[in-house]
């Protein structure tokens, strides 16, 4: 019951941070010319290597978070199927890289004793420019010192701790956006982990339809539902994709192509059935899924999906009420 109080704490806590960054301006990516020579070279060769150049910018978009080259359209399919993420190099993508040095190493992904090259690794990753990433190094040496020490720190209070180094590190303000989805989404995997893999996908659930409904933007509920085989599959393509882009240059062909074609194909398929399901997302849908992760009775449930099937409660109702009433 601790941890549930926990998850309603980091809901509450979002949905008071979505708030207060509504009105911050977002800051301008980094500009092409801001960019190392040698890496512009290397992203071309890259590039070079692909048959398709539209399959060698989106995977180069996954492994870097240069979206450069990438069309509106298929960016726009990926954030239908709320895996718009995926350009932005996070936890996901650091772990898909830990898990290939794993296995090049021979050390298996799921050896109790970590090598020290890939504790190293780790911790050199806080020097890329992606403010998730710092923050899941920040966890972990927080997490290893807990060990190392013997230290009776849960990790409710390693997470907390997690972020106010992040806060006063300036990254709240460097990307106000990101700060709090990383806060949200990985406070419901803490806060989640030991109940079943229902609650936590309903958890999550919770999460997108906070943030799309102060976002004011339409959600796809099957979007939610289609996205959780993709996110393994996108797992497995990004793991693949950082063993290509370190072995490209001394390879005569790309064996990875074909799966970033099939993949493309399957995001393009999923993102047109699940447009089809888009709405706006009422706060009472919202209310639903705390209903269901608090397995209220079931009548309660019947009474909040009756009220969905009206419109009072929409974000562009709720944005507008100020405006329209008059006195």
């Amino acid at each position: 019951m601790l941890d549930m109080k926990f998850f309603a704490f980091i809901t509450l806590t979002s949905a008071l941070l979505l708030i207060l960054i509504a009105p911050i301006p977002k800051k301008p990516p980094l500009s092409q010319t801001s960019k190392p020579s040698w890496l512009i070279e290397y992203k071309t060769h890259f590039i070079e290597s692909f048959t398709n150049a539209k399959n060698g910018r989106l995977l180069w978009g996954f492994l870097t978070g240069d979206k450069k080259g990438v069309s509106q359209q298929l960016i726009k399919d990926f954030n239908q199927l709320e895996l718009g993420y995926l350009f932005s190099p996070s936890g996901l993508h650091l772990s898909a890289f830990i898990a290939l040095l794993g296995l090049v190493i021979k050390r298996g992904i799921y050896s109790k004793k970590i090598s020290p090259f890939i504790k190293l690794t780790t911790l050199a990753a806080y020097t890329l420019p992606f403010l998730a990433i710092k923050r899941v190094v920040i966890f972990k040496l927080l997490f290893y010192l807990k060990q190392r020490f013997k230290l009776r720190i849960s990790t409710q209070m390693i997470f907390f701790a997690t972020f106010a180094l992040s806060l006063i590190l300036g990254h709240f303000l460097q990307s106000p956006q990101s700060f709090v989805m990383s806060y949200l989404f990985v406070g419901t995997f803490i806060g989640l982990k030991d109940y079943s893999k229902m609650t936590l996908i309903l958890g999550l659930a919770s999460g997108h339809l906070l943030l799309a409904f102060f976002m004011k933007k339409n959600l796809s509920l099957l979007a939610l539902i289609l996205s959780l085989p993709l996110i393994g599959i996108s797992s497995l393509l990004i793991s693949l994709g950082y063993l290509y882009l370190l072995t490209f240059k001394g390879l005569e062909f790309n064996w990875i192509e074909k799966l970033v074609q099939y993949f493309l194909a399957l995001i393009k398929e999923m993102s047109k059935i699940s447009h089809s399901f888009e709405s706006e997302p009422k706060i009472l849908i919202f209310v639903l899924v705390w209903l269901l992760l608090l397995k209220q009775k079931k009548r309660y449930i019947c009474i909040t999906l009756f009220l969905c099937a009206g419109s009072a409660l929409a974000p562009s109702v709720f944005y507008s009420a100020t405006s329209t009433l008059k006195p």
